[in-house]
């Protein structure tokens, strides 16, 4: 890549070959396959022949998780009580850009025992030392939003545009294909949960199917901004069968409400994270809602 963007340093016979592989659509794909994502979506900016490049291979739009993988064969386990051999990747472009929305679900998380929700963003705290570092070690509050690279930056346009490309993302690959949302409500007076889910696979010609960000990040905005009393919210991910007893990725988005307490009162940031909403936000439609048993055994089953 550096001799393709540093010409001058070569000599006039290398340079003739050098563009004539540039300028030759199936040879840059060959090389650009072999960026990370992160070089790969920037060197949409090198060029014209660049971006044409990339947004017309298929294989390179799957590597920036624009596209989900066609035809994919999914293994059997060896086992009964196993999931299939197949990585579950999550988009390494979200987990920069949005590093606080995509919590791990292989990890716990121990919260700060008092937050001061007005001042700047709880200071880090070290895992115990037994544990793996986890993706997240804040607090899966509304203040999430406040968090994001781009606060700092100043740079929210780029975060609301309508066309921004972080919308079209697959959040993993292989893409969720179904969501389930629970919502918990913690009281005084007690506790509830409400369900509900919905199927992202293919469900007609031309549709690419598959769980995008920009569906994720306006269920969260809707799920957390309006509301009165500040939601935590965590995400776990993993593989599940479905009613035609095949494999299917499977995301489970977890919003508690708590009602009463003194870390997570009203919210006071209400009007700060309304300028979050994207200017391409569209309702999720998650269908019926369920309200289930209170038992906290069958709470999380």
């Amino acid at each position: 890549m550096d001799t393709i963007l540093n010409p001058t340093a070569n000599s006039p016979t290398t340079c003739v070959a050098m563009h004539r592989v540039i300028y030759t659509a199936e040879l840059l794909e060959l090389i650009l396959v072999h960026l990370d994502p992160h070089t790969l979506f920037h060197s949409t900016l090198v060029s014209r022949t660049f971006h044409a490049v990339i947004m017309r291979s298929t294989h390179l739009q799957q590597l920036l998780f624009l596209q989900p993988p066609i035809n994919l064969t999914i293994p059997e386990p060896m086992f009964a009580n196993e999931w299939p051999l197949l990585d579950i990747k999550i988009n390494p472009l979200l987990l920069t850009n949005f590093p606080h929305f995509l919590t791990c679900w292989e990890h716990d998380y121990r919260l700060p025992e008092i937050v001061e929700w007005d001042a700047d963003p709880p200071p880090e705290f070290d895992p115990l030392p037994e544990w793996d570092p986890p993706l997240d070690p804040y607090p899966c509050t509304a203040e999430k939003f406040l968090w994001l690279p781009v606060s700092k930056k100043g740079s929210l346009g780029v975060l609301t545009r309508r066309e921004a490309s972080w919308r079209r993302m697959q959040v993993v690959s292989p893409p969720v294909t179904r969501l389930i949302v629970e919502k918990f409500y913690w009281g005084c007076f007690g506790r509830r949960r409400e369900t509900a889910e919905r199927d992202f696979s293919l469900s007609g010609p031309g549709e690419k199917g598959g769980l995008t960000m920009g569906t994720f990040y306006d269920l969260v905005f809707e799920m957390v901004a309006p509301v009165a009393f500040r939601p935590t919210w965590e995400t776990r991910i993993f593989w599940k069968k479905n009613g035609e007893d095949e494999w299917e990725i499977t995301m489970k988005l977890n919003f508690e409400y708590f009602l009463s307490g003194r870390v997570f009162g009203p919210v006071k940031t209400a009007a700060r994270i309304a300028e979050y909403k994207s200017k391409g936000y569209e309702m999720v439609e998650m269908g019926e809602w369920r309200e289930e048993g209170s038992d906290l055994e069958d709470m999380y089953d």
